[in-house]
């Protein structure tokens, strides 16, 4: 179970704090199909019964003022993988794609923006835009620069890459502060 931060800050009521959690029983959805059992010929067969588990315990004295305003939905975890994929088989690269581990501590969409540029950062070669939904967990997200835009900078590596990833929010939305990361490594092209 997570609680965040800004919720208990804005509570203001200091711990220790009772939590539960109720576990409920639902059929299993497995490979499309549903494996509650199955009547057999006219006789159902005996199905056990599920009654809900509730989990309950007491936290430790914590002040609520410790606690961070800032709304943290996902963490980088450090680590990113490189590809260069050739799609259609005629020796080249298609395209850079930077995969960034991150953790999910909520569902929700991102918007994703990537900048490609020299070592020294400066000139840009290229830019990736998409937008995604991260579900809860550790995942990996992925921006693609294209080929023919890293080719066309005529730059040789190393490049230096700043990655981004804001939560989607509606227009009328306030902004909150978001933590934003960047990594730098040397590839070969």
């Amino acid at each position: 179970m997570r609680f965040r931060g800004d919720q208990i800050l804005r509570a203001g009521v200091d711990g220790p704090w009772e939590f539960s959690l109720t576990l409920y029983y639902s059929s299993l959805v497995y490979m499309g199909g549903n494996v509650t059992p199955v009547p057999i010929g006219t006789i159902l067969p005996p199905q056990p019964v599920y009654y809900p588990e509730t989990l309950c315990g007491t936290t430790s004295a914590y002040r609520a003022a410790d606690f961070d305003p800032t709304v943290e939905l996902l963490r980088y975890t450090g680590r990113f993988q490189e590809l260069t994929p050739d799609r259609n088989g005629d020796g080249t690269f298609d395209a850079l794609v930077i995969r960034a581990e991150v953790e999910v501590f909520a569902t929700a969409s991102f918007d994703l923006s990537g900048l490609l540029a020299a070592a020294s950062g400066s000139p840009e070669i290229a830019k990736s835009f998409s937008q995604v939904c991260l579900q809860e967990g550790t995942q990996w997200a992925e921006f693609s620069f294209a080929g023919p835009n890293i080719r066309a900078a005529g730059i040789d590596d190393p490049y230096q890459a700043t990655l981004s990833i804001t939560r989607r929010r509606a227009a009328s939305t306030p902004r909150r502060r978001i933590r934003r990361w960047r990594t730098t490594r040397p590839i070969s092209t």
